[in-house]
């Protein structure tokens, strides 16, 4: 059967007792898109492999988890499921989208389809399946205190060998038990995985310690994982050996992806911007994708901060490249609002810093600062706005199109605010005489179209990109949000957006 596979759901004929709770934990990690949800998920089977050191908080288990599964992908031999994996699951600027999102750019180093990664064999298995089965087999090994890289008997056939070693249960150095269950090593004389991996990955306590067999063993862990790194090699011909924070991205500025159809022209375009100063920052992309027909780009980072910015195609005179943020390009391809989308991308509008906008052919993206977010204005109130006067009217945009309950579609801007009754009548309204928030000790600040800012002690604004921030700031200042509109957090001072 051609689905998603759930989390746990292994299909049939598997057989082997140990692998429903490994397996079942690497397909909830790989499911989960938050930060947050997957510091505080629980996997038992993969947490018994942690020692209690490492599962004393919810913080510390997240960050030792992650790099014990970070260190099972670089030893993964099949250089395939390597990449995929470390999509999937590894540390990366992928790692919070959509499992979808990360499927199929996994999918892409096997040059198939989502669909293709995840279709079902005859015996319940896929490519998807093979690539968690890869990650187990290794995280056994290093539980068993073994070479995670290279299995008894000799070098590690590509692809399916994996798969076959995680159906098989197996009783890691001693007999204790399965791998990944017994976090005490059973009753093993050999001591079980909790204890190999212990060995071959020292807790935040051991590393602490300073002691010199702990940074031996942390030693031998990262030379394995540069040794992964060095020799995987793509079938395009490409070296992956790239820094960390690359993940999946391989590929050269200009570099057409998997399954993309890209105008010969872009290509030049992108390739061309490659040789710039503005490109030199950026020593990771993604490939080059055309969404659509409208929107040309390539996800690019810098290798260090894990940030994600992107290349964009613009139509100007002469057609060529801009660079923008991961917040820029997730509105650019947003699949729009009332059906109406923003078009095709034309040019950057030359607007007094430090505002910026990018125009397209059916409307605008604005920002107020670097830092802020952006603002797409599109559709009827994009025609509306440009008739009022634009920029020297109504103004720049200070919030999405939302809806209000009483009232209908609205669309606030610095002079003025765009209403869409109802009945489709679309009026100009006044603004409310701005009305700041009271800011000692700081507040929360929920405008009506559902963004937040944390307004800090001293009267400065900051954006809370995402729910995680918002629940960071909340926890540490011990404030809850208050609801206010638009117009009164617009005219305090913006500073840096706050991310996770």
């Amino acid at each position: 059967m051609d689905r998603e596979e759930a989390p746990g759901d292994e299909g049939p004929g598997t057989g082997a007792p140990e692998r429903p709770d490994l397996t079942a934990d690497l397909n909830a990690l790989a499911a989960i898109r938050s930060r947050r949800s997957a510091r505080d998920r629980a996997l038992p089977a993969l947490d018994a492999l942690l020692g209690p050191e490492a599962t004393a908080d919810r913080e510390t288990r997240f960050h030792e988890r992650q790099r014990l599964v970070d260190a099972a992908i670089a030893a993964v031999a099949d250089p395939s499921h390597r990449q995929a994996a470390a999509v999937l699951l590894g540390t990366g600027p992928l790692r919070w989208h959509t499992l979808k999102e990360r499927g199929a750019t996994a999918a892409a180093s096997f040059n198939v389809s989502w669909e293709g990664y995840r279709h079902r064999r005859a015996d319940g298995s896929s490519l998807r399946t093979d690539t968690i089965d890869a990650v187990a087999t290794s995280l056994r090994r290093l539980a068993a205190g073994a070479d995670p890289a290279t299995p008894p008997g000799g070098a590690e056939p590509a692809g399916a060998s994996d798969a076959a070693a995680a159906r098989e249960p197996t009783a890691a150095a001693g007999t204790g038990g399965h791998g990944g269950n017994d976090g005490a090593g059973g009753n093993g004389s050999g001591g079980g995985p909790a204890r190999g991996l212990r060995r071959a990955l020292p807790s935040g306590a051991e590393r602490r310690s300073g002691s010199a067999a702990g940074a031996v063993l942390v030693g031998v862990v990262a030379l394995v994982v540069l040794a992964a790194l060095a020799v995987v090699w793509r079938t395009t011909g490409r070296s992956t050996a790239t820094p960390p924070a690359c993940d999946a991205r391989t590929y050269r500025i200009g570099e057409v992806g998997v399954d993309q159809v890209v105008a010969d022209g872009w290509v030049r375009r992108f390739e061309a911007f490659a040789g710039t100063d503005a490109a030199r920052p950026f020593r990771c992309a993604g490939p080059l994708r055309s969404s659509s027909d409208r929107i040309v780009f390539q996800e690019v980072t810098d290798g260090v901060t894990q940030r994600t910015s992107a290349l964009l195609g613009v139509e100007d005179d002469p057609p060529g490249v801009i660079v923008v943020d991961s917040f820029a390009i997730d509105k650019i391809l947003d699949p729009g609002v009332e059906g109406h989308q923003l078009g095709r991308p034309l040019r950057r509008l030359d607007l007094p810093e430090p505002q910026q906008a990018i125009e397209f052919t059916d409307g605008i993206l604005y920002r107020e600062a670097p830092s802020g977010r952006p603002i797409p204005l599109l559709g009827r109130h994009y025609e509306e706005w440009q008739r009022l006067g634009g920029w020297e009217g109504l103004g720049a945009p200070v919030s999405l199109l939302y809806s209000k309950a009483g009232v209908g579609r609205v669309q606030v801007f610095r002079n003025g605010r765009l209403v869409t009754d109802f009945d489709g009548t679309m009026t100009n309204r006044p603004n409310p005489t701005p009305e700041p928030p009271e800011v000692l000790g700081g507040v929360i600040a929920r405008v009506d179209d559902g963004a937040s800012w944390w307004v800090d002690a001293a009267g400065t604004r900051h954006w809370l990109t995402s729910s995680c921030a918002f629940d960071m700031v909340r926890r540490a200042q011990g404030i809850d949000a208050t609801t206010w509109d638009a117009v009164d957090v617009m005219g305090l001072e913006i500073g840096e957006e706050v991310r996770c």
